[in-house]
């Protein structure tokens, strides 16, 4: 497996994350680091960072406190890849630990809903792809 391949996914999606007793819909960036799929989604004042095929929370991270564009908030993503990076190096048996993630997040809520592509109009208003 090519660990250190780090993809970001400029298109905003809607990812269901694992609130331990129901599914919570969040949009956000996928960030795939050596072929595992993660999820970077602001709530609150904080960037959850979630497994996409279980929407299990892998890490919390801030908000940036000032306003970003679109190309900035790209390299914040990269540099959250970088991490989830350092983390799967650091890991002895990454497949064991998501085949037990998969399986726990089954166990409680069922499949897990897939994500979904999203686009804002020019109003602003969210349109969800049918």
């Amino acid at each position: 497996m090519e660990y250190e391949k780090i993809i970001v996914d400029p298109n905003l999606k809607s990812f269901s994350l694992n609130f331990k007793n129901h599914w919570k819909r969040a949009v956000g960036h996928e960030v795939i680091v050596g072929g595992y799929s993660f999820c970077v989604t602001p709530i609150d004042d904080t960037l959850k960072v979630s497994e996409v095929t279980t929407g299990a929370l892998v890490m919390d991270l801030p908000i940036p406190k000032m306003d970003i564009t679109q190309k900035e908030s790209m390299k914040i993503l990269e540099q959250i890849g970088e991490q989830l990076l350092e983390k799967l190096m650091k890991s002895k048996n990454v497949s064991m630990t998501f085949d037990q993630m998969q399986q726990k997040s089954y166990d409680l809520l069922g499949l897990t809903p897939p994500p979904e592509p999203i686009a804002f109009e020019s109003n602003g208003v969210v349109q969800y792809f049918k």
